[in-house]
């Protein structure tokens, strides 16, 4: 189960890459290679999307956050008490990062599952406010500009029969503020879409349970509070 698991989120996290460069080398501002070289820097703001959400979750419960890891850069908050960096599994240090917390006093299963489930959420969430900036400051419509505007006075001849109507600044203006207009569309759009993209499928793939992601953590951590609460009822009867 776990390693078919792991193949559906490294599928889903493959995919939504592939789509992100050729989204981006689809554009006349990227080329392939500069469109790979994004998608890695994009990936890198989702991991610590992602892993924020976890020490956001933690410093919202009162807990401290030890250690916050981001591919090779890791930022310690407080010395950490057993000695040195904790070994992780392997399998930890393949999802690109890691937060190291502590809680003090009970509940600390309840307040591990609001942790594991906090850094898909702020990378589902990310997505979605991405997707509604998209939706409400793209124009529906820019207008090209008008190559009649660019019409200069010499081109019009001094002794011309008929009278030539030349563009007044504020047209001219206008024209430029369009094509203005269309090239920063042209540039953000595919880079904001990679990103939702890329976050929306972070969030997606670390829900799924295989053991290191957040969806294990919590499946495990829910088993762990349905086994207390069994063996609870069980001593009550008894």
């Amino acid at each position: 189960m776990s390693d078919w698991a792991r193949g559906v989120a490294g599928g889903i996290l493959l995919l939504a890459n592939f789509v992100a460069i050729l989204a981006l080398a689809a554009s006349p501002y990227f080329g392939f290679l500069t469109a790979f070289i994004i998608s890695g820097a994009l990936t890198y703001l989702v991991i610590l999307i992602h892993e924020l959400g976890h020490a956001g979750a933690v410093w919202w419960l009162r807990g401290r956050v030890l250690i916050l890891a981001v591919g090779p850069l890791a930022a310690r908050f407080h010395p950490f008490s057993l000695g040195g960096t904790p070994e992780l599994a392997q399998d930890d240090r393949e999802l690109g990062g890691f937060v190291v917390s502590t809680f003090d006093g009970a509940e600390t299963t309840r307040k591990d599952i609001i942790v594991a489930i906090a850094g898909p959420l702020a990378n589902l969430a990310s997505a979605a406010l991405i997707g509604v900036a998209v939706l409400a400051l793209t124009p529906g419509h820019v207008p090209a500009a008008d190559p009649t505007l660019i019409a200069v006075e010499q081109s019009v001849p001094s002794n011309a029969p008929y009278q030539v109507a030349l563009p007044t600044d504020a047209d001219v203006q206008r024209a430029l503020r369009a094509e203005r207009a269309r090239e920063i569309k042209g540039l953000w759009t595919p880079l904001v879409s990679a990103l939702l993209l890329l976050s929306g499928a972070a969030g997606i793939a670390n829900l799924i349970p295989f053991r290191g992601s957040d969806g294990d953590h919590i499946r495990r951590a829910l088993r762990d509070m349905g086994e207390v609460r069994r063996y609870r009822r069980r001593r009550d009867a008894g």
